[in-house]
């Protein structure tokens, strides 16, 4: 005898799976873990509608979050609040959208050049010193070319 389903429980059976592109994305987005920050399962991950798809919650991304199966569950069961789920995926795209392109190709950069001796340019010496007083980057020696 099939259980009965109620609206606080996943209806997996009765929609088509995400696109392979879309999963892609949102694993890439909570790094492959659970998006529960105090959980970070690896093993094995679902994808959860934040706004359920019986109350009109569509596979849209900004809608989806990977949890591990216990997380989902505990969501699903009322021990882990919508607020919480909503949290987690704010901190997710804050994370992922912190920084642009050229600042985390400097990062890298620096990261790179750490304990050498670089010469700079004036322009450039004026991008990285807030870098230098924040402490986010040093060099042993720092030489200013025009």
């Amino acid at each position: 005898m099939a259980k009965k389903k109620t609206d606080s429980q996943p209806r997996e059976m009765d929609r088509k799976k995400l696109p392979v592109a879309v999963r892609h994305e949102l694993l890439m987005e909570a790094g492959y873990k659970c998006a529960n920050p105090t959980c970070r399962n690896v093993i094995t991950l679902e994808i959860h509608h934040i706004q359920y798809v019986c109350g009109g919650g569509g596979d849209d991304p900004s809608n989806l979050l990977p949890l591990c199966p216990y997380c989902h569950a505990m969501h699903h069961q009322g021990h882990i609040p919508v607020e919480a789920i909503r949290t987690w995926k704010s901190l997710l795209l804050a994370l992922n959208n912190a920084l642009d392109r050229r600042s985390l190709d400097l990062l890298l950069y620096l990261r790179e050049m750490h304990g050498k001796d670089i010469e700079y340019s004036g322009e450039a010496y004026c991008n990285l010193q807030d870098w230098w007083r924040l402490g986010l980057s040093s060099s042993t020696s720092v030489a200013i070319t025009r």
